[in-house]
């Protein structure tokens, strides 16, 4: 069962430890240096202690004790989706246990935290979870061996205009690194087919590798604004995931379409190419179509896979891998992207394809995104916690600093 949190601040522990032991009729559950922890049956309340000389009598924190990983995983959904500012955190140590967290600040500033105990590990003295009751700032120490999740901020209602300047930077970084995807795919197909005629296989090759050359060169470049989502299908899941909210994932989407669509006739224009030029390359088969299911289920496994493992700085590499491996092993020659592949429409190049044979392409990556979305829930129960740092993470909101890790100095008591 559930048990809301109360966590004070007291000037002396042991004094107050005597009155809440009377006024609960129970004794602490836990009792440390500076610290004590009641699990109160009646009623329900897990109240914490910090002490802290000087600023007794003020609240530090409020909380909700979870069962469970996958409840703290369905409240940050619940509270993305509400439009609230969330900040993430999984197996930090806190209070003497390894916890999965979320946390949430009132409309006052007060910071709550909705959690669940992993398990039981010793602190080194001093080093408590606490929140400063000045600043809000919360500190953390990472349990070795386990990871550390980057905060996923999502955005108050009332924070309407900083949200709409952020959202506004990220549809910029979304609608550029498009762009420079298509013209990789569409320019490198030019260049290829003209270096190397008559060599198909060849040519394929050229196009494969310059594409995951650049994939990873652009994820790198436009992933700290935005994360680097570049395709609808990416963009979607996260918003299956509670990655998104539903505002974000449209902005994102059609900032894509765009800058997919102004990179192709970018091409176009610097291989003196009609500028727009429709393609007539028909692309229609069930293999191929098949092969597009596949190759978009592929890529959000790999995606969400590594940032659910916290191996985030690995993601571009991982991408750009697949995509350009997945060239080869499917035979659409892996479009994998509705964005993109709307975009190859205006090239009628190695790369084009001819408007006609875009809707069964864009259903299968529709297919393959939904089943992949599926497979991931099953794989990683809590893989929401982490979808806001797709493809790799970006830059919480400006409306409000996200909560940092810090240390609490053992002599002081203070956030270091």
């Amino acid at each position: 069962m559930s048990r809301v949190q109360l966590a004070l601040n007291v000037g002396e522990l042991d004094a107050a430890v005597a009155f809440y032991s009377k006024l609960f009729s129970t004794e602490p559950a836990e009792l440390r240096d500076g610290y004590a922890n009641f699990a109160v049956v009646e009623p329900p309340l897990e109240l914490v202690l910090f002490e802290q000389p000087g600023k007794g009598g003020t609240l530090n924190h409020l909380g909700v004790v979870g069962e469970t990983t996958d409840e703290v995983g369905a409240a940050q959904t619940r509270l993305a989706e509400s439009g609230l500012a969330t900040s993430v955190e999984d197996g930090v140590a806190c209070c003497y246990a390894r916890q999965d967290k979320v946390w949430v600040d009132g409309p006052s500033g007060e910071p709550w935290e909705i959690y669940s105990v992993l398990e039981d590990v010793e602190m080194p003295a001093g080093q408590l979870r606490m929140v400063d009751p000045e600043t809000g700032a919360s500190c953390c120490a990472v349990v070795a061996g386990t990871a550390s999740r980057r905060p996923a901020r999502r955005l108050a209602a009332d924070e309407s205009r900083p949200v709409l300047a952020d959202l506004g930077r990220r549809a910029l970084a979304e609608a550029l690194g498009t762009a420079l995807l298509v013209l990789a795919v569409v320019g490198s197909g030019i260049a290829a087919a003209r270096l190397s005629p008559g060599d198909v296989g060849l040519q394929l090759l050229g196009n494969a590798a310059a594409t995951a050359a650049a994939l990873v060169a652009i994820i790198l470049a436009v992933g700290p604004v935005s994360g680097a989502h570049l395709n609808p299908a990416v963009t979607l899941a996260t918003r299956a995931f509670g990655g998104l909210t539903t505002r974000e994932a449209g902005t994102y989407v059609g900032a894509q379409v765009v800058g997919g669509a102004a990179g192709a006739v970018l091409a176009n224009v610097m291989f003196s190419v009609p500028a727009l030029d429709l393609s007539t390359k028909v692309r229609s088969s069930g293999a191929l179509w098949s092969s597009e299911a596949v190759a978009t289920f592929g890529l959000l496994l790999v995606i969400f896979g590594v940032v659910r493992s916290g191996r985030t700085s690995a993601a571009p590499f991982a991408v750009g891998a697949y995509i350009g491996g997945a060239y080869l092993f499917t035979s659409s020659t892996s479009f994998a992207n509705p964005a993109v592949t709307l975009a190859r429409t205006l090239s009628d190049t190695f790369a084009g394809i001819a408007p006609s044979s875009v809707p069964p392409f864009v259903i299968a990556q529709i297919i393959g995104a939904g089943v992949a979305v599926a497979a991931i829930n099953a794989l990683y129960p809590s893989v929401s916690a982490a979808a806001a740092d797709a493809v790799v993470p970006h830059e919480p909101s400006q409306a409000r600093p996200p909560r940092g890790p810090a240390l609490v100095d053992p002599d002081t008591n203070r956030r270091s």
